[in-house]
């Protein structure tokens, strides 16, 4: 998961998913002007199996004087490790 967008959340099973989703976004928000703030941005693991790096790399548009904006770039994100603790809620007239 990492977040884009003001505080939105991208779900993914996979990196590379994930990774195909947040170049989407920041396609999406560069035609608009908007830039993603890297340094704040974070990427979540929820219950997972073995090791977890502390970096992951994510694609983004090249911001950069004499480069098209198409080209992509990658930026390291933290990693956060988490549990996941949604309660299910039962209901007696179901």
């Amino acid at each position: 998961m990492v977040e884009a967008t003001d505080d939105s959340y991208l779900f993914a099973t996979t990196p590379e998913t994930l990774a195909k989703f947040c170049l989407e976004m920041e396609h999406f928000q560069y035609t608009y002007k908007w830039l993603m703030q890297w340094a704040k941005t974070n990427a979540y693991v929820i219950n997972p199996y073995g090791d977890v790096p502390k970096t992951i790399k994510m694609p983004s548009i090249t911001i950069q004087d004499g480069v098209d904006p198409w080209i992509v770039s990658h930026h390291d994100v933290t990693i956060e490790v988490g549990t996941w603790r949604a309660g299910i809620s039962t209901f007696k007239g179901r």
